[in-house]
């Protein structure tokens, strides 16, 4: 990797390790910081923190991601509040729709958490 990552924790760590992830309709490059979403490039570059919470959903594609795997597996050490998980929730889901404006693959389970259907 380029040195461009902060890894948040040694699961984030192992996901970044694989440096490509393709499921279905999104695909991340980590090494170029690429996002596509049915082969058009999200324009905005991601955070760190977007882009470890995307790796996320998409290593968990299709089952819920809960707040408490993203505090351990986005955050790690740090204890964010609830707005800021909110506010990275919200400025993920602007990115994605810039790429995909008729279909949002992120979707809150309510009371449970967060799904990536693609």
């Amino acid at each position: 990797m380029d040195g461009r990552y902060v890894v948040f924790s040694p699961l984030l760590d192992e996901y970044l390790r694989l440096h490509y992830y393709d499921v279905e309709a999104i695909t991340i490059e980590n090494d170029n910081g690429v996002v596509t979403i049915n082969g058009k490039i999200i324009n905005e570059i991601l955070t760190p923190l977007e882009e470890a919470l995307l790796t996320l959903m998409v290593a968990h594609e299709g089952e819920t991601v809960t707040r408490e795997m993203m505090i351990e597996h986005v955050w790690d050490r740090e204890l964010p509040t609830d707005w800021a998980i909110d506010q990275l929730i919200s400025r993920l889901r602007k990115k994605l729709k810039s790429a995909s404006p008729k279909n949002q693959p992120l979707r809150t389970v309510r009371g449970k958490g967060l799904v990536l259907v693609v």
